[in-house]
């Protein structure tokens, strides 16, 4: 079996800017054209082996190092708590980081509670993100016990918030408090040109999504626009 999850790059002049989202699947050897699930394949597997896919990705972005710089992008990986326990602990997550500043994690839960070091006394902890804020796994306790670099607010809430009024105007209000618990809101899922817009009028300062751009290849990394102001 063979597996890693999808990175995330953005623009740190956010307000117009695009996320683009390169991935390169999980997959089994006996059956190459069978795509799984990255959640479940992680759910599936050791803790070390979650260290070691993260370990792949940080090698693989290392890679693009001078283009990251030069653009001012910043690269987010997702990571669940344990696996960002057990980096603490590895010299080799340890010297790929500190070389490369432009490098976050994606929480794909709020784990400070179950975890026997606090978020203060991780080292990357000023480099995490909540993932999926609205998912059923990151709530309103997730934003305000830490701040987090960056917000990122779930699809299915977006979708939902979407269906009346009232939820267009509690989108709004969502946003401006997030906002003021960290950087900055990143919405997920925008998928047409109305939804851009409603994302345009909030405070949210980047998004990600169909709309904006496709899962791509690594390799056409240098072929991929900059700047999105559609």
């Amino acid at each position: 079996m063979s597996a890693s999850v999808h990175f995330s790059t953005y623009l740190s002049y956010l307000r117009c800017a695009a996320g683009y989202r390169a991935a390169y699947g999980s997959f089994s050897p006996s059956s190459p054209d069978t795509r799984l699930n990255p959640e479940d394949y992680f759910s599936a597997i050791s803790i070390s082996a979650r260290l070691n896919v993260v370990l792949e990705q940080l090698n693989m972005v290392k890679q693009w190092h001078a283009i990251f710089v030069h653009h001012s992008v910043l690269v987010s990986i997702n990571i669940d708590g344990q696996a960002l326990m057990a980096m603490q602990d590895d010299l080799q997550a340890k010297v790929l980081i500190d070389a490369m500043p432009y490098i976050r994690f994606e929480l794909l839960e709020h784990v400070d509670t179950s975890l026997d070091t606090p978020f203060a006394r991780i080292a990357e902890a000023d480099r995490l993100w909540l993932d999926d804020f609205g998912s059923g796994l990151a709530n309103f306790t997730s934003f305000i016990s830490w701040r987090y670099e960056y917000i990122k607010v779930a699809r299915d809430l977006f979708i939902v918030l979407q269906e009346s009024d009232v939820g267009n105007q509690l989108f709004f209000k969502l946003v401006t408090l997030m906002g003021s618990y960290s950087k900055g809101v990143i919405v997920e899922g925008v998928e047409t040109s109305q939804e851009w817009a409603m994302v345009q009028q909030s405070d949210a300062i980047a998004a990600q999504g169909y709309y904006l751009s496709r899962p791509t290849s690594f390799d056409r990394l240098q072929t991929l626009p900059m700047l999105f102001c559609g």
